[in-house]
């Protein structure tokens, strides 16, 4: 019965590097044309995926195409982009924040999102309608959380003032949302910990699993197939290395 289950899980763990092998080259002919930038459906994800694809293959080449999407993504920021997770500034700078946790780019954050963090600071989160983690109030908590626990925040000062903390604390309190209801409570309590003075640096960023929902089951054609994170190919591709 033991060796039934270790083979079923070696091959479980072949099938999911084989498919994650087979989706490389279409990933990386489509990334190197793709118009988008944001994290779920754009280049941003693919810098992400390919950063990490190149350390579980142990292939330079991949690293060094991930970067060519940062620098690519860095390029084309601008203040007219949408601000949310999903599809924004918001998602973009949660990325290059896991990059540099990871030690899967090298930079200091403050320096590379202090646009970003200029930019969310503009708009007041107690007048944010959407409320959701793709578009809203929430996904830019989860920004703004994530950069005040950065890994090297202990020895910084913090990228965003107490004037706009404090409101998005009014906000948070207030617009509790029926989506990914744990999430909202880890989040919450990493917060309250912030406070309190209790973050814990050395924690690893982890993905939220939302990211993962939906994924594609059948992919003989991967051009039916959405590109991105976002019900995915790159999404199915980054779940499989990270298991």
């Amino acid at each position: 019965m033991f060796c039934i289950l270790t083979t079923l899980i070696y091959y479980t763990i072949m099938d999911r590097f084989t498919l994650t092998r087979r989706l490389v080259p279409h990933l990386l002919v489509n990334y190197s044309s793709h118009s988008s930038y944001s994290l779920m459906s754009g280049k941003m994800g693919g810098a992400l995926f390919f950063s990490l694809y190149s350390r579980s293959a142990g292939i330079a080449y991949y690293d060094d195409f991930s970067e060519n999407l940062v620098d690519d993504v860095y390029n084309h920021l601008n203040k007219s982009m949408p601000i949310g997770f999903a599809y924004g500034l918001c998602g973009i700078g949660w990325a290059i924040e896991y990059m540099l946790g990871h030690h899967l780019m090298e930079g200091d954050s403050d320096e590379i999102l202090n646009e970003i963090d200029q930019k969310v600071m503009e708009i007041d989160p107690c007048k944010i309608i959407d409320k959701s983690f793709a578009k809203g109030l929430w996904g830019i908590f989860m920004y703004v959380l994530t950069r005040l626990e950065s890994f090297d925040r202990g020895r910084s000062p913090l990228p965003f003032d107490k004037e706009y903390l404090s409101r998005l604390h009014t906000a948070i309190n207030h617009n509790l949302h029926v989506e990914n209801n744990t999430l909202q409570k880890k989040l919450r309590i990493d917060y309250e910990r912030f406070l309190c003075g209790r973050t814990d640096y050395s924690k690893p960023l982890e993905f939220p699993d939302f990211m993962f929902q939906n994924l594609p089951h059948n992919i003989e054609n991967p051009n039916l197939c959405p590109l991105g994170i976002e019900r995915g190919l790159t999404g199915l591709a980054l779940k499989n290395i990270l298991q």
